[in-house]
């Protein structure tokens, strides 16, 4: 099955940015084929779904310099809650009628000082 894309997606491939327009599907035993053209040469490249990635995107948050899988672990230890903040967090899960905190209590309680 030939996809077009509309708008054209922006993209990086192992030749540089492109822009992707179509997509190849030749079924569930394959990878998923992008047609591009690339941005510097204007060439015509057929990849493979596992050699290209998203390009940056500051406005979706998307703003990695590099892929997440060649940066290094966080140096930083995830910090506990002190007692008096998790009950904080207990009084605001029985607020909402949970039965114990879940993790948007817990970082709302993390946050108040």
């Amino acid at each position: 099955m030939l996809t077009r894309l509309d708008p054209p997606i922006p993209i990086n491939t192992p030749k540089g940015s492109a822009l992707a327009h179509f997509i190849i599907d030749y079924g569930i035993e394959h990878n998923l084929c992008w047609v591009v053209f690339q941005d510097e040469t204007g060439e015509c490249w057929t990849w493979d779904n596992k050699d290209i990635r998203a390009q940056k995107n500051i406005t979706i948050g998307r703003t990695m310099d590099k892929p997440f899988w060649e940066t290094k672990n966080p140096k930083s230890k995830p910090k506990k809650l002190t007692p008096s903040k998790k009950a904080s967090a207990k009084r605001m899960a029985k607020a909402a009628g949970r039965p114990y905190p879940n993790l948007v209590d817990n970082a709302r309680a993390a946050r108040k000082k």
